[in-house]
């Protein structure tokens, strides 16, 4: 009977794992509706096991309760095993009967083992085996037979009982707890399979990519949202066309190749466009593959946008290749270890070519600080401190050493670059050439010391200008009154000697006036077409007997000299003083070389002079082989009074002369000279036009026995009174009739109210209020027959261009000698009936 009562518990055991699955297929393992459910099946079984027991005696029990709360314990957990025990023992507790106690027992200790069972099993994380849970029914069941000898009778039961129900119960416990543990595996797999289905059709649906399912035909039997949206149709509607009507016509031979190797179980990727729906093209990248059932997977990529990111980006490269290409300044770019890894074409043309190295071959580039000139050393460069200290160098001035052999000036610049951290992570280095700038700096410091120079001597010009003016009316003054003395006195008398050599000293001085006149550009001179050839030629001898016997002059006259026009006496003047200052440099035996040719000067000239014009020139060379002179000497060359030479051994005027006469002539001069090397002086004389008249002997004109006199009425117009006074005593002495005017404005009174012709108007050239010329022009308004005779301690280019007469004017300088005043007004008056 009992082994029928526990075929029955079996029997319903085995009924029970039908409603389990049912749970397990629909509620997930541990939830609480899980526990609850799983609880309220195997207490029901419970209870329905105990309503149809073996019935040992009155109020004693045997069922497979022990089975089915063990069960529940181990596979529902501790909530269902407590509603179960609760369903069952409450149930046992109603049956009543003396083993009612040892029932509910039972019951309380199959639920412990199970519950224990289930956490060892969590522990161990896999099922149980066989043997395993024929150990847990063994224990089961030896507690249970155990509790039997609480009975009445006890002995009697467990002696009748005890061997079937520890022979018979573990099995059938492990029997069950293997069909639930299958169960279980089957279901969790269902669970699994379920999730993954579930997670891969998320990850489908919310993929960005467009994914394709298609079958052997290719017909598209599943597409996700994104491969919608990518061709702008439903998946209704692509599920209804085949992918061949989707590949662009002209790409889908080439992709016949890759379907035939998904085939084979290969996983491909190709490119090529699809067909949207509005007929536009879409540039796709495919992965495509086989799936298990034979189908064919692909994974769509719109790859347009990144394309046009690309050539976005690539066209970005380039302007910024242009950019770098086209900068006027050279860029250098380092990483983060220092080495140099990209420059522009301005860079390398600075540098003369592209070297790009790392830190330790800095050695390589060779610089200097300026104006310093400390050499930069490789550990000193910018790039060093830049990259170990994160400094930033700003208008570094080098010079360097470029490696096309090339010395430049640049300016240096040095930043970092920082990431995120602030760390540097490379380095821009940029050069500006100021090579040119440098040299235009240079170019315009030296053409400025040359301006201040020229400003200098002009300024000085005009100081001695304005000086030998006056001072030659006085001399004309002292010199006219010892010329009228000494006629009267005999060589024998006392002051006779004494005005002698008040007149010498009077002459001396009016020499030194000249020169100064001369320097100043205001001496008066009478120009004419000249051969410099033939005019040197014939000062030679001169020349010679000049600079002694110990020194060598030698003559190179050039070919087919052009001519120059000019005053003789001023070529005279120019080598006179250029030779007696080579004679003094040169210490004992010498050499002294004049030369002459045709030069064309352009631009190129202008960095020598500031008043250089461009054009042809005949070049006057006079070359020696003194002393030299050092760049301190040669700054104050042409300054009046300045001299090298020892006291009393030179006026220093020689050079200022030579430079007044050829800045008068329309030349300039260039002087180079080293100390112990000799110097050269170039005197470039502008071309004139014409041919230069060929030069004849003049005579001189024998002296006058008597001072020339005459009849005539003289107008003589002076603003220095003691000369007025001094040349009208002389003018009547010699029978003139003589009117004065001590200004212009005097003189203009004068003649309106004279009725008597005028025949020659005597008038100084510069005086307050208006100058000779200006009243001469006025005074022959009235006196169309006069002439005039004018005279001045300078002339400026108020009768003159530059100070050189204009043909027909009558002119005598000052201090004129008496003598020289008679023969300059008688000439004046026989031009006068000449040219009647």
């Amino acid at each position: 009977m009992l082994i029928l009562t526990l075929i029955q518990n079996v029997a319903l055991l085995i009924a029970l794992t039908a409603g389990f699955e049912v749970f397990m297929a629909r509620f997930r393992r541990g939830t609480l509706i899980y526990q609850l459910l799983v609880g309220l099946l195997f207490g029901g079984v419970a209870v329905v096991s105990m309503m149809t027991p073996f019935r040992w005696s009155e109020g004693i029990i045997f069922d497979g309760r022990s089975i089915i709360i063990c069960v529940s314990g181990m596979f529902g957990g501790p909530l269902a095993a407590l509603i179960s025990t609760l369903m069952a023992g409450s149930y046992r507790m109603w049956l009543g009967g003396v083993g009612a106690p040892v029932g509910v027992a039972v019951i309380a200790e199959a639920a412990l083992v199970g519950v224990g069972s289930y956490y060892l099993r969590q522990r161990l994380g896999r099922a149980y085996r066989g043997w395993e849970l024929w150990g847990i029914g063994l224990l089961v069941h030896v507690i249970m037979v155990a509790l039997f000898l609480l009975l009445p009778n006890g002995t009697a039961v467990v002696r009748q009982v005890g061997v079937v129900t520890l022979v018979l119960y573990p099995p059938a416990l492990m029997l069950v707890c293997l069909l639930f543990q299958d169960q279980e595996a089957h279901v969790q797999s269902s669970w699994l399979l379920r999730e993954s289905e579930e997670r891969y059709r998320t990850l489908v649906e919310q993929a960005s990519d467009g994914i394709f399912v298609v079958d052997a035909q290719r017909n598209v039997v599943d597409v996700n949202p994104s491969g919608c949206a990518m061709l702008g149709y439903s998946r209704e509607e692509l599920c209804q066309r085949n992918l061949n009507e989707l590949i662009y016509a002209e790409d889908l031979p080439g992709t016949e190749q890759h379907f035939a190797a998904m085939q084979q179980g290969k996983t491909v990727r190709m490119e090529h466009r699809l067909v949207h729906r509005d007929g536009s093209l879409v540039a796709v990248e495919v992965s495509g593959r086989k799936l298990p059932d034979g189908r064919l997977q692909g994974i769509v990529r719109d790859v347009g946008e990144r394309r046009r990111a690309q050539a976005a980006l690539a066209a970005r490269e380039k302007l910024l290749n242009k950019i770098l290409d086209i900068l006027p300044v050279g860029l250098w770019l380092a990483d983060r270890q220092g080495r140099l890894v990209r420059s522009n074409p301005e860079g390398r043309r600075i540098w003369g070519a592209e070297p790009l190295v790392g830190r330790e071959e800095y050695g390589v580039f060779r610089a200097r600080r300026l104006p310093s000139g400390e050499e930069v050393a490789a550990d000193d460069w910018a790039l060093v401190h830049t990259i170990n200290e994160g400094a930033t160098v700003l208008g570094e001035m080098l010079e360097i050493d470029a490696f096309d052999g090339q010395k430049r000036a640049i300016l240096n610049y040095c930043a970092p670059v920082l990431d995120e951290e602030g760390k540097v992570e490379a380095a821009v280095i940029v050069n500006l050439d100021i090579t040119a700038l440098r040299k235009a700096e240079e170019e315009k410091e030296r053409l400025s010391a040359q301006l201040l120079q020229a400003q200098k001597m002009e300024s000085i010009g005009r100081l001695a200008g304005g000086v030998a003016h006056d001072f030659n009316n006085w001399l004309a003054v002292i010199l006219g009154r010892v010329e009228k003395v000494l006629p009267r006195l005999s060589p024998q008398d006392a002051i006779y000697n004494d005005l002698m050599e008040i007149r010498k000293a009077a002459e001396r001085a009016a020499n030194l006036t000249r020169q100064l006149l001369a320097f100043a550009r205001q001496q008066t001179a009478q120009p004419r077409l000249l051969d410099l050839n033939t005019t040197i030629s014939n000062m030679l001898t001169m020349l010679r007997r000049l600079i002694g016997e110990d020194i060598e002059l030698i003559w190179r006259p050039g070919d087919g000299l052009w001519a120059v026009e000019m005053d003789p006496s001023q070529v005279d003047q120019v080598l006179a003083n250029l030779l007696v200052n080579a004679r003094d440099a040169i210490n004992g035996v010498g050499q002294v070389v004049i030369e002459t040719r045709n030069v064309v000067c352009d631009a190129r000239y202008q960095t020598a002079d500031v008043s250089f014009i461009p054009g042809e020139y005949v070049l006057l060379t006079v070359s020696d082989t003194g002393s030299g002179m050092d760049e301190q000497v040669q700054s104050h060359l042409f300054e009046p009074f300045f001299t090298t030479k020892e006291v009393g051994k030179g006026t220093g005027l020689g050079l200022a002369t030579v430079y007044g006469i050829v800045r008068q002539n329309g030349g300039w001069i260039h002087v180079y000279s080293e100390p112990e090397k000799g110097t050269t002086f170039h005197i470039y004389l502008p071309r004139a036009s014409g041919q230069a008249a060929k030069e004849e002997e003049e005579g001189l004109h024998p002296a006058l026995a008597e001072r020339p006199g005459g009849s005539e009425t003289v107008l003589l117009v002076e603003d220095e009174l003691p000369l007025l006074e001094m040349a009208a005593d002389t003018l009547s002495e010699l029978g003139y009739v003589v009117l004065t005017a001590n200004s212009p404005g005097d003189a203009l009174r004068l003649v309106q109210g004279e009725d008597s012709a005028i025949d020659l108007l005597i008038t100084d050239v510069i005086m307050p209020g208006m100058n000779g010329r200006e009243l001469a022009e006025q005074l022959r308004a009235l006196q169309p027959q006069m002439r005039c005779l004018f005279m001045s301690g300078y002339t400026a280019d108020i009768i003159a261009n530059h100070g050189m007469l204009e043909e027909g004017v009558s002119f005598i300088q000052k201090p004129f000698t008496l003598d020289g005043l008679a023969s300059s007004v008688r000439r004046a008056l026989e031009a006068g009936r000449q040219g009647q």
